[in-house]
């Protein structure tokens, strides 16, 4: 346990004995629910009320940055939308340990991988200017 109410554990450290298809099992289920998520990123602009797109946004002349979203958010969307084919009910293991690899969290944290996207676009071309 812990010394304290607000310390925390120091009994040791805790670990899963999962096998491959246990594991599978559970990215499975993540999977589905990113590759959702990304779907409602991306029509999140469309929807009565809906919040802007990280993908409208960039594109938007007056807010946005349309240079930005041609060199570094286009070819990025466009590869997450490929790896949302690989999204089937009947998606054997190795299927679903291929999409998470590469594309679990990059769907499921869309705002944040755009964000460093962009923050690594500005140092570039800030340095640039050296």
């Amino acid at each position: 346990g812990t010394e304290s109410i607000h310390g925390r554990s120091t009994w040791g450290i805790l670990a899963f004995d999962l096998t491959d298809a246990d594991r599978a099992r559970v990215l499975r289920a993540q999977i589905f629910k990113a590759a959702k998520a990304y779907r409602a990123e991306k029509v999140a602009s469309r929807a009565p009320g809906g919040q802007e797109s990280v993908f409208d946004f960039w594109q938007d002349a007056e807010l946005g940055d349309p240079a930005f979203y041609a060199a570094v958010v286009k070819p990025l969307e466009e590869r997450l939308d490929k790896g949302l084919e690989k999204v089937k009910a009947g998606m054997s293991d190795a299927d679903v340990a291929d999409v998470a690899q590469n594309y679990l969290q990059q769907w499921r944290d869309i705002r944040f991988t755009v964000g460093r996207l962009r923050a690594a676009y500005v140092m570039e071309k800030l340095s640039e200017g050296k």
